[in-house]
Order: structure tokens, then C-alpha cells, then sequence
């Protein structure tokens, strides 16, 4: 489901805890190939392979509801079904597609969770080959692309796909889900001070040590180091990063993003390159940072002080890089 925003949208670092911190660490794979990390303050009642134990609990049931990649998920037996009828889903995927279908009416569609033909024709779904489509395939895709065909029933929590061949793709919102929800796993343990990490997008809650906040770098794009562009203070915050420049493909001599534009069905063609999101929420984050990416540097910055977003917008303009920052974001630098 998850691999290509899981390995190559991993745009923050984490800045390492200070050495007098009590911190217990474990880190694996999750959604195929996809790494995670998990640090939290050491806890007296908590052994660190209960913790891991609940941790994986946690990420194999998010990856058996909400899985493209696995077809024989909760999500992908809704996708492969070709009838036009009210399907119950399960409490934890109807809020995640709640959630998503809020910030498409919010982001005019440019955040749009039924994107996965268009998605997949340009090769980057979990099969096919990344090539140029042809038009009318594109225009083909394009009737099948569309948030408005799905409807919710909250009472019953169930969904109805009006086109039969609706394919939804939950891969710009349930890394950040699962970011929370291993973030409520901890806390459940009695842990308030932790900080969760899924390929990127980060969950934090109290403290390293003390007072002091758990720091997180935003990887410069430019730089092959992996060194940092900004640092900034999250603690008791989330932030999801999205971004174009390493999953991509060329044909005759263009670059094609992943990024699929749901109005057009094609590649963005803008140049922001990454966006970054603070929320109280990563669920939240990831898509809103997605829905950046799509809007490009212009509609970005325009949809993020009209709705005083917590942003932080990396862009090529002339010729060279540039940065963005929203006045919410600022109180969070280092």
C-alpha cells in the first residue's frame, strides 16, 4: 500500500535526544519495507517488548484495513468489488475516510482519496509501469476520479460508491493515521512523553528529558547529506512532509512527479517541491501536506494564510530554491 510515500517521502530527520535523557528506542518495518521509530520517556509499568508488541499490533491492523497493497485488505475487497452499494466499514476506516473527504470539500478536491486510476495508470500504484499514458486513457481514468461519488452514512458508518469501479487510495492519509494511532497505543500504556516517526511524518507528546522539546529537521532537499534545512520545536504537535523530487520518473527528457493532479489526472507541473504540515493530528497533516503539493506554490501559500495553516513550503523560483514560512509555523522554530 504505502511503499513508494513511505521510502522516498522519509523528508524528516530526527534530531538526536540529548545524552542525559532516559529514552527507550525501538525501531522496524512496517507496510513491506517502510521503517519506523519509536522513542518515549522510560516508564516504570512498560517493558520495552510489551511496547513493541503493542506497536506492531497496532501497525498490522491499519496496513489489513487500509492496504492497496494487500488485496485481501478491508479497503482493496471495497476496491475490487464492482457494485454500486452501501458498504459498512469498519469504525477506524470510516474515520479515516471521513477525515479525508473533509479536506477535499476544504481543498476544493486538490486532496482527493479516489485519484488511485490515475494514480496507477502513471505507474505509480502498487503494480504497472511508469510510463506516459496515452490521452484517452487519461480521460478514462479521469471518469472514475472524483471525492463527490462517495457518500458516507454516519450513523451506520458505511459508504456508498455511486460509480461501481470507484477506487479509493488511502496512501497521502493512513501513514499519518497510523502515526496517531501507534501514538494512542503508547499513551494507553500510561507513556505521555514519546515520539512516533512512520516514514517521515512524526507524532510528538511531552518531553525528551525534563523540559526539553523533542526537535525535528526538515531535510533540505539540495543537499545530499541529508542535512537539515530547518529545526524546529514540536513537542505535543504532528508534522507530515510531502514532496516531489524523489519519486519521479523521466520521459523524453521531462520529469514526472508522482504527485497526480485529480482535476487533470496527470503529474503536477509547479514548482513547489516539498510542503510541511504541523497539526495537532498527523492524520491530518499528511493530507493537508498533500493537498499543498497539489495546488502548487501559488494556490499553496493562497489556501495557507486564508486558513492559517501551520506550513512550512519549499519552491524553485528563477532558478533558485526558496522557503515559505506561515506566520503559525514560525513558533515552532528552533
Amino acid at each position: 500500500m504505502f511503499q513508494r510515500f513511505f521510502i522516498l517521502f522519509a523528508i524528516l530527520v530526527l534530531v538526536s535526544c540529548s545524552k542525559d535523557a532516559k529514552i527507550i528506542h525501538f525501531s522496524g518495518k512496517t507496510m513491506g519495507v517502510i521503517t519506523y521509530n519509536v522513542k518515549y520517556a522510560e516508564h516504570p509499568n512498560v517493558t520495552k517488548d510489551f511496547a513493541i508488541s503493542k506497536v506492531e499490533d497496532v501497525l498490522k491492523a491499519v496496513n489489513k484495513s487500509m492496504s492497496t497493497w494487500d488485496k485481501s485488505s478491508e479497503l482493496s475487497l471495497i476496491n475490487s468489488s464492482k457494485v454500486s452499494k452501501w458498504y459498512q466499514l469498519s469504525p477506524n476506516l470510516y474515520d479515516v475516510i471521513e477525515t479525508a473527504q473533509s479536506i477535499s470539500k476544504a481543498t476544493s478536491g486538490a486532496f482527493d482519496i479516489t485519484v488511485g486510476p490515475a494514480v496507477n495508470l502513471w505507474g505509480f500504484g502498487p503494480d504497472g509501469e511508469r510510463k506516459v499514458p496515452e490521452r484517452s486513457s487519461v480521460l478514462a481514468a479521469l471518469k472514475k476520479i472524483g471525492y463527490k461519488n462517495i457518500s458516507l452514512d454516519p450513523v451506520a458508518k458505511s459508504l456508498l460508491k455511486a460509480i461501481p469501479n470507484l477506487y479509493i487510495d488511502l496512501s497521502a492519509i493512513a501513514k499519518g493515521y497510523a502515526v496517531d494511532r501507534v501514538g494512542h497505543a503508547l499513551e494507553s500504556m500510561g507513556i505521555s512523553d514519546y515520539m512516533v516517526e512512520i516514514g517521515g511524518e512524526v507524532r510528538t507528546r511531552g518531553y525528551k528529558s525534563g523540559n526539553t522539546s523533542w526537535k525535528i529537521g526538515i531535510q533540505s532537499p539540495i543537499e545530499k547529506d541529508g542535512s537539515s534545512i530547518k529545526v524546529i520545536n514540536i513537542s505535543g504537535m504532528s508534522i507530515a512532509t510531502s514532496g516531489n523530487y524523489r519519486n519521479f520518473f523521466k520521459s523524453g527528457g521531462k520529469l514526472f512527479s508522482h504527485t497526480i493532479d485529480p482535476t487533470t489526472g496527470h503529474p503536477v507541473d509547479h514548482k513547489l517541491i516539498s510542503a510541511s504540515v504541523i497539526h495537532n493530528n498527523c492524520m491530518t497533516a499528511d493530507a493537508m501536506a498533500t493537498a499543498l503539493m497539489v495546488l502548487g506554490p501559488t494556490a499553496g501559500k493562497s489556501f495557507v494564510e486564508s486558513n492559517g495553516i501551520m506550513a512550512f513550503l519549499i519552491y524553485e523560483e528563477d532558478g533558485k530554491v526558496k522557503t515559505y514560512t506561515s506566520e503559525k509555523f514560525e513558533q515552532y522554530e528552533n
